[in-house]
């Protein structure tokens, strides 16, 4: 049971990142900028360069991260999706080495030729390369992180010692 919390806390952090990536968009849909653009772009303002040039514009809003960054959240999302609703022995088993690196490998060639300045790839491809790599990340850091969540200890308060002012 404690694992298949750990997997929804999981899950509900990958959607919460989703929905303020795309916040935005939806609040553009609702009739302009928002709460919760700002806070998009200030919550992300540190983890990506936020470059309006290689960011998706999505129902007339830039969106709060570049391209690369939003499939590598959309990818984990999809990858985490995946790995959750998979029953049987193989949910928890370790993502080989040779796709792990398939997937991670587009977006170390595409991003080492940017900043190399071979060439520069549109959105759309920066966006292809980041959902691969997200969905490889989310299939392989699960089997390393699962040990470390759950040997997390969550202290339980009982309703009677909660009462009781304890």
């Amino acid at each position: 049971m404690k694992r298949e919390l750990t997997y929804r806390l999981v899950l509900a952090a990958a959607v919460g990142t989703v929905a303020l990536v795309i916040a935005p968009a939806i609040e553009n849909l609702a009739g302009g900028p928002g709460f919760f653009s700002v806070l998009s772009r200030v919550v992300f303002h540190r983890l990506c360069h936020q470059d309006p040039a290689r960011t998706l514009i999505v129902a007339g809003a830039l969106l709060p991260v570049c391209a690369r960054c939003t499939g590598i959240y959309l990818g984990f999302l999809a990858g985490w999706l995946l790995r959750m609703f998979r029953r049987g022995p193989d949910r928890d088993r370790k993502l080989p080495t040779t796709i792990f690196f398939a997937g991670i490998l587009p977006l170390v060639i595409d991003g080492a030729a940017n900043w190399a300045g071979l060439f520069n790839t549109p959105p759309a491809v920066r966006l292809c390369t980041g959902l691969l790599f997200g969905a490889a990340a989310a299939r392989a850091l699960w089997p390393e992180l699962l040990p470390a969540l759950e040997a997390v200890k969550l202290k339980h308060i009982t309703p009677a010692r909660a009462a009781a002012g304890q």
